[in-house]
């Protein structure tokens, strides 16, 4: 319970949500959730609750100690061969290093975690492993692969996010959506992107008036910058820079 409460105040995994938690209100059950496993010796508790501390710190700039509990966690889940939480070590990795723009080492993690999503049958995992390794491939130029894992992770009909009364998609699947948008752009498709983006913002739990999703804000910068829209854009991205630094 104390390592899914630590996800309160936002991590890799839901960052194109609505965050209303400080995530130094929210660190302290991930600390506390790590010292009761590792004082109880229970060691699968222990992968689980090193990466998805990893996913929070991560995000928030803390890399060196992120990088550190993940390594941690994926030696500790290879040591018991639990897959599942093999699979979280690889994305926490994973994940940090594409925040950190080391795309090789992200892939290295990524393509496993991957393929281990869905040797496992975890939809959550492949929406996350498939996310990260689009925008992965995305940022270093590798559009052909990162096509071939949006084939394999989106469905032909599968409606994109929108205000439509349907039932939200899920937080994993919105990441997945984010990297859609990312993979757009890639592609010099802004129109689409915003598009997409604009369908995120609009389905977002939780929304209200003057709330800022930094990285939803952040992409639709971008996307109103490459369609010439340059007032809108910087309104965008001064807004995501405003919220992701409070």
């Amino acid at each position: 319970s104390r390592t899914m409460l630590t996800f309160r105040g936002g991590a890799y995994l839901n960052d194109t949500t609505v965050i209303t938690t400080s995530v130094a209100k929210t660190l302290g059950d991930g600390v506390q959730a790590l010292e009761i496993a590792r004082r109880t010796g229970q060691q699968s508790a222990e992968a689980l609750a090193g990466s998805a501390l990893a996913f929070c710190l991560g995000l928030h700039g803390d890399y060196a100690r992120g990088l550190s509990l993940a390594e941690t966690a994926l030696a500790t889940a290879q040591a018991l061969k639990h897959r599942h939480w093999i699979t979280f070590g690889h994305l926490a990795l994973g994940a940090i290093y594409l925040d950190l723009l080391a795309t090789d080492r992200a892939r290295e993690q990524l393509e496993p975690a991957w393929a281990l999503a869905h040797e496992i049958g975890s939809r959550f995992f492949q929406n996350l492993a498939g996310g990260f390794l689009i925008s992965t491939c995305a940022l270093e130029g590798d559009l052909a692969r990162a096509e071939a894992v949006a084939g394999q992770l989106f469905r032909d009909d599968e409606p994109a996010p929108g205000p439509t009364g349907d039932s939200p998609a899920s937080t994993s699947r919105r990441c997945a959506w984010g990297a859609r948008v990312e993979l757009a752009l890639a592609h010099s498709q802004p129109q689409l992107a915003l598009q997409l983006v604009d369908g995120l913002i609009a389905s977002a739990e939780n929304m209200e008036e003057g709330v800022v999703i930094p990285r939803l804000w952040y992409l639709r910068g971008r996307a109103l910058a490459d369609l010439g829209q340059t007032a809108g854009a910087e309104t965008a991205l001064a807004a995501a820079q405003r919220a992701a630094a409070g």
